[in-house]
């Protein structure tokens, strides 16, 4: 069971590399030499805060917006589900 979670996890991680490479790509392609270091260090600022964002998401639903964050046995809670 640990190597599968530890393949399914480096699978993971090589998918979101795959996904987030043209966009690293793509700001330094548009940006020139100056801008580049801020660009760089700006877009790894928000997907920083978009991971904190996503992983509180589910708190602050059932938190904020009374969902429930509890569910039947083999079922999804539905703040997670919705997050």
């Amino acid at each position: 069971a640990l190597w599968m979670a530890a393949g399914l996890l480096w699978i993971l991680d090589a998918s979101i590399n795959i996904s987030m490479e043209p966009f690293r790509a793509f700001v330094g392609d548009m940006l020139s030499s100056e801008q580049r270091a801020m660009g760089f260090a700006m877009q790894s600022f928000f997907i920083g805060i978009g991971s904190v964002v996503a992983s509180l998401f589910p708190w602050m639903l059932a938190n904020w917006f009374d969902v429930a964050n509890t569910a039947l046995p083999g079922e999804i809670p539905p703040s997670v589900m919705y997050a």
